[in-house]
């Protein structure tokens, strides 16, 4: 539902450049919806142009560690020592336009006929780093 508030001015605010190609009288052959703000909420949902490949490749945690040996007087005093530095959600790879292709789905449709799979909008993952 990215797509709804980011090209279809459902907020006050700058809409997405993809709005440059939309239908109308003199461009019938494309795919993204007729930019009017007071149309039925079945007309903005039940169209192809919401439909978008959500497949990914997402770094979702990397460590990399070393643990020290010692010998001699340190080794009597310390019994261990690691280095580590770590990650989470370091980069995605994606073709999808929304925040984060990682998203949730609704729990249920709030207007009749809609299916029941919407994507909300929802805030990316964190990208996390450690040094320990």
């Amino acid at each position: 539902m990215t797509r709804l508030y980011t090209d279809l001015s459902l907020f006050d605010g700058a809409v997405s450049d993809r709005m440059l190609n939309a239908w109308s009288p003199t461009n019938t052959s494309s795919n993204v919806p007729a930019p009017y703000r007071d149309r039925p909420a079945i007309e903005m949902l039940s169209n192809s142009y919401f439909v978008q490949d959500g497949s990914y490749l997402k770094l979702k945690l990397l460590q990399i560690g070393y643990n020290f040996k010692f010998k001699g007087v340190l080794q009597d005093k310390v019994k261990n020592c690691r280095l580590y530095v770590s990650g989470t959600n370091l980069f995605t790879v994606t073709k999808y336009t929304g925040l984060d292709p990682e998203v949730t789905s609704s729990p249920g449709s709030t207007a009749p006929g809609l299916h029941r799979e919407l994507i909300w909008v929802c805030t990316p993952c964190r990208v996390n780093t450690w040094l320990g």
